[in-house]
């Protein structure tokens, strides 16, 4: 069983489109651009800056799908971020600029408890 796709002259590790397209089998299905795109940013996070303009220009056939794909990115790296912590980073960095990029927000914003309500803790 091949590890790699080529796509349009690129390989891709099979894991990270599996990822992103949730799906385990991804043998015979036709991958979108913009999915090549995500794999390439999110395998080789220095190309980000270079992507950056396409990934804004490109059509998203399916922008709910296309989020979730980024969530996925997000929980996978914070779910094996023990095993190298700089390539996790670096993959959820990449999902979280574009997701802000393309949606203006994070669906899994990292809030911080707020002190402004009045519900304060007060020891005794």
């Amino acid at each position: 069983m091949p590890h790699h796709i080529n796509l349009n002259g690129k390989s891709y590790h099979k894991n990270t489109l599996q990822l992103l397209l949730g799906k385990h089998n991804i043998e015979h299905e036709t991958i979108q651009a913009e999915y090549q795109i995500l794999a390439e940013a999110v395998e080789h996070p220095f190309h980000l800056p270079y992507l950056i303009e396409q990934i804004y220009h490109k059509e998203i056939s399916d922008e709910d799908t296309y989020r979730l794909a980024l969530l996925r990115v997000q929980i996978d790296a914070e779910l094996h971020m023990s095993e190298d912590i700089q390539k996790y980073q670096q993959r959820k960095y990449v999902a979280q600029v574009i997701e802000r990029v393309v949606y203006g927000n994070l669906m899994l914003e990292e809030h911080t408890p707020s002190t402004d309500d009045g519900d304060e803790y007060i020891a005794e």
